[in-house]
């Protein structure tokens, strides 16, 4: 009962609830060591709290952004998906979409993303989400590399819910998404029997500009592009 021990463990409990909090939204400690310091001035300077969280999301987004891993040797397809007039904070309908696209880009096996081989767009007439318009990009990629001879095929895309849900780490109980999950397995497995070895994994946006400017130019064109040089 004694008020200032109470504070004390009150305070204590709170910078470390605030470290927490810190490391979901990114911030990276180099060692133990650094965690601790960063522990102690806290303790002693509570002020301090406000000034860490204060960061803004762009600021912890960069804390946490990583490039994406080279993989060379891999045959390389990124794409991405656009949906206007679903922007962030508000409701996610599709009926109220202002256009879906997709947009695909292959930049072959040297491990180099400078400048794509082909690429290919295409325009979503029906009003649909954005997370539609991923897997159909994803799907693209998939259809055009079963043609493309070679062992190893990386397909990143910029969507953590389109990424996760392939490797199985997330459920998908979407009735709309759910057959188009379906279809990249089927394509994925199509691969596979044939010893290919195929990786998806997630980029950050930053990394996907070239599918990210395909998919927009079909929303601007209102048309579809086949596979070809860009």
């Amino acid at each position: 009962r004694n008020p200032a021990r109470i504070r004390s463990l009150m305070h204590s409990n709170a910078t470390i609830l605030h470290l927490r909090g810190l490391i979901k939204r990114g911030m990276n400690f180099n060692s133990m060591e650094d965690l601790v310091q960063h522990a102690l001035q806290l303790l002693c300077a509570p002020q301090l709290r406000a000034s860490f969280a204060a960061r803004t999301r762009a600021e912890r987004r960069a804390q946490k952004m990583k490039e994406p891993p080279v993989r060379r040797g891999f045959h390389l397809y990124r794409s991405d998906g656009a949906a206007r007039g679903q922007g962030r904070g508000r409701r996610h309908n599709a009926s109220q979409s202002n256009g879906c696209s997709w947009g695909c880009a292959y930049f072959g096996d040297t491990g180099q993303t400078c400048t794509p081989v082909v690429t290919s767009y295409g325009r979503i007439f029906e009003a649909t989400s954005n997370n539609v318009a991923e897997y159909r990009g994803l799907l693209a990629a998939l259809e055009h590399a079963i043609h493309v001879s070679g062992r190893r095929y990386c397909f990143q895309v910029d969507s953590m819910l389109v990424a996760r849900q392939v490797r199985r780490e997330w459920a998908c109980r979407s009735k709309q998404l759910a057959p188009m999950l379906e279809d990249v397995w089927q394509s994925i497995r199509r691969m596979e029997e044939a010893e290919k070895i195929v990786i998806v994994e997630h980029i950050y946006r930053e990394y996907n500009k070239e599918a990210d400017r395909l998919a927009n130019e079909a929303l601007d064109s209102a048309s579809d592009r086949a596979w070809s040089p860009p």
